[in-house]
């Protein structure tokens, strides 16, 4: 209890299970790269699978609203399948009046992970999606993916 009566405080108690952690923490390679390998790595991201991506409008009045998202396919696949429906397609369609282009895709993308296992893509995407909340990601089911959720 505060000392002062007009004084609050929020307790928030968080909960780490262990499998939750041997879930997540895994050791990831790092290195350094030049300039000209992060704009070949940029062009190539679109031929990665097993992807968690981050898509931001790339239109001067919107940059605010994001997406993000996840493939086991190659993402410019994924992409393909954002042109014709899904949040993305919705977004376009609704605050911009027309369909999004692939220029619109592959320019406004991220790929912010890379995960082979299937189990781990598909925490990693909850993990994004709940650490940055992107106001495109419309969730119409309760996956509950992440156990500290539950």
């Amino acid at each position: 209890m505060p000392t002062r009566p007009d004084t609050t405080i929020k307790l928030i108690i968080y909960y780490q299970s262990r499998k939750t952690s041997q879930l997540l923490i895994k050791n990831k390679e790092t290195n350094e790269k030049s300039a000209t390998q992060e704009e070949t790595d940029e062009k190539s991201a679109t031929h990665e699978d097993h992807v968690t991506y981050e898509h931001k409008c790339n239109n001067e009045n919107c940059r605010a609203h994001t997406y993000i998202g996840m493939t086991r396919t190659s993402l410019s696949r994924r992409l393909t399948c954002h042109l014709k429906n899904g949040a993305i397609h919705e977004h376009y369609s609704k605050h911009h009046q027309r369909d999004p282009t692939l220029h619109d895709l592959v320019t406004g993308n991220m790929v912010l992970d890379k995960e082979k296992e299937r189990r781990r893509l598909t925490l990693l995407e909850a993990i994004y999606i709940a650490l940055k909340k992107p106001n495109m990601n419309h969730q119409t089911r309760d996956l509950q993916t992440l156990p500290t959720l539950k």
